[in-house]
């Protein structure tokens, strides 16, 4: 009996220890680990090009509708082919292209169909002739100050040479030229052929600072707007 008793003492005491040894195992907390994003890079800006017309390109897109291509018959069955301008209501061409006529076709920028006219007023004294449209409306002109062009200034032409309507020629002011007639301003370095007469020509503000009358070889004649609008006063 001692000896069973002594050998549960021992028991006892061998297996305290070894309990106290083993204890239960904590829960692991879970580690928070903080990651700092990488730097986005900064975007590049991207650069958005706007179409933007040049100098020469705004004038015809400013003026083109105001101008017309103009065939007159006259009753012996001849014929003038020439060119014009809206100004108001009116048609302004040149007189020699108009004068005498039976029979008045305007052919608009945007129309191949013709318009009919009629004269409503001849100068007598500048070759300058108003023709009313019978049918539409037109953008008006700007008039400029033909006092203010300088010698070598760049110039914008759109008239119908030989029947070719509107057609845009760059040009140079190269001064004043008389005549028993009067003055006119020569434009050099334009292709200002027959069926010309009666165009415009505008400076690069887009305002019509001059009416081709007489082309020729190595320069053409047109008359100065400010001689022109004394006759457009008439017509208000």
């Amino acid at each position: 009996m001692k000896k069973l008793i002594i050998g549960f003492l021992t028991g006892v005491l061998v297996t305290i220890p070894i309990m106290l040894m083993i204890q239960e195992p904590k829960a692991l907390e879970p580690e928070i680990v903080y990651v700092t994003p990488p730097p986005q890079p900064t975007p590049t800006p991207q650069i958005i090009y706007k179409e933007r017309l040049t100098d020469l390109e705004q004038v015809v897109a400013n003026t083109k509708d105001s101008c017309v291509m103009i065939y007159a018959y006259r009753s012996d069955g001849s014929g003038e082919q020439g060119s014009g301008w809206a100004y108001g209501d009116y048609i302004v061409t040149a007189k020699h292209v108009v004068e005498e006529a039976k029979k008045i076709e305007i052919f608009t920028d945007n129309s191949n169909t013709a318009s009919r006219g009629t004269i409503e007023y001849i100068d007598d004294e500048l070759d300058v002739a108003i023709l009313k449209l019978n049918t539409r409306t037109l953008p008006s002109v700007t008039l400029g100050d033909s006092d203010t062009l300088i010698e070598g200034e760049k110039l914008v032409a759109i008239t119908s040479p030989m029947g070719v309507k509107n057609a845009i020629d760059e040009c140079i002011y190269s001064g004043t030229i008389r005549y028993d007639t009067g003055t006119f301003i020569t434009i050099s370095e334009g292709n200002l052929i027959g069926g010309s007469s009666g165009g415009a020509i505008f400076n690069y503000s887009s305002e019509l600072v001059a009416m081709v009358t007489h082309g020729n070889k190595g320069g053409n004649d047109a008359i100065r707007i400010n001689d022109i609008k004394m006759i457009l006063e008439k017509l208000k």
